[in-house]
């Protein structure tokens, strides 16, 4: 019952917002003291709202019923030729959130992105701790950001040499590359690892929306890629507010604000490239699982429009 299902979802949502907004002396003693503020205790409890909310707003495996295909194909004064698709997400009747795949691409989406855009929150702290030129910094966004729009566009192209899925493995890889050569200490390194990262991001961007839109569907594309989205959220803030500020602090000398040293991110480095492998296994648990899925479909489709040919040839 999918009312049920909605409702309960709502509940714990709402009581999850309640005890992180209220529960603030429990919070503190067990949270990053760089969060300790009522925005990002908001934050953070809006993400977690938003992801259950999206997750259960509604049956997402429902099937449009054949009245509602048939006065569609009315309406367009057209006949539906198409074979059925076997990768919608009504696939074997569950909805595409039941389904290890779309977690899976969860997973490798969010990790990646969420690597990529903490690293260029800090990118003016790294060149301040390396002692280099503080304009440097503004060099390495554009760079960055540069070969961002480059992996658009790129991977656009190369989507129909390489397979999708090809490409959503290739994007994780590129980011632990960036982040070895970020936990190196090399300056010339800095640069190649932001072009990198920029590649990086730039490929997700572009490949993640496309395959959501291919394996599960048009008909729900928007909540789908809409759920994706918010894991990039979520493991941007756990690494921008978590992880990077206490390692940051624990290589800080007491009494000072600032540290000094390749030792102030090298952990914060190393901890993202183990989360990008991670990214990594659940890209390839995709490219070999959708892979599989796509050819058994157009192999069904491909009988089915034998069967046809051989009807036509009786009659």
């Amino acid at each position: 019952d999918h009312a049920s299902f909605r409702f309960t979802v709502l509940l714990v949502s709402l009581s999850t917002l309640i005890a992180v907004v209220f529960g603030k002396n429990l919070v503190e003693k067990l949270v990053e003291p760089s969060i300790k503020t009522w925005a990002n205790y908001v934050l953070l409890a809006l993400l977690s709202l938003f992801l259950c909310l999206s997750v259960g707003a509604g049956p997402a495996g429902a099937s449009p019923s054949k009245d509602t295909i048939a006065d569609s194909e009315t309406d367009s004064g057209q006949e539906s030729t198409a074979a059925p698709s076997h990768s919608d997400d009504d696939k074997a009747g569950r909805p595409a959130e039941c389904q290890a795949l779309f977690w899976s691409h969860f997973l490798a989406f969010g990790i990646t992105i969420g690597v990529d855009l903490m690293t260029l929150n800090i990118l003016s702290a790294i060149v301040t701790s390396r002692g280099m030129d503080h304009r440097t910094a503004g060099s390495l966004v554009v760079i960055q950001m540069g070969f961002d729009t480059t992996g658009r566009l790129a991977s656009g192209f190369l989507v129909g040499k390489l397979k999708l899925t090809q490409l959503l493995v290739l994007a994780p890889a590129l980011t632990v590359v960036g982040q070895i050569l970020l936990a190196a200490g090399s300056s010339v390194g800095l640069y190649i690892a932001c072009a990198m990262l920029g590649l990086s991001d730039g490929i997700m961007w572009t490949m993640g929306p496309l395959f959501i839109g291919k394996a599960f569907g048009l008909q729900r594309v928007g909540r789908h890629f809409g759920v994706t989205v918010l894991s990039a959220a979520i493991f941007q803030a756990a690494l921008s507010l978590g992880l990077e500020p206490f390692v940051y602090r624990q290589h800080t000398l007491a009494g000072e604000t600032v540290c000094f040293g390749n030792s102030c991110f090298a952990a914060t480095h190393w901890t993202a490239c183990a989360a990008a492998c991670v990214a990594i296994a659940a890209a390839l648990h995709v490219h070999f699982g959708w892979s599989g899925e796509a050819a058994t479909g157009q192999k069904e489709a491909g009988s089915g429009n034998d069967d046809l040919s051989d009807s036509s040839e009786s009659s």
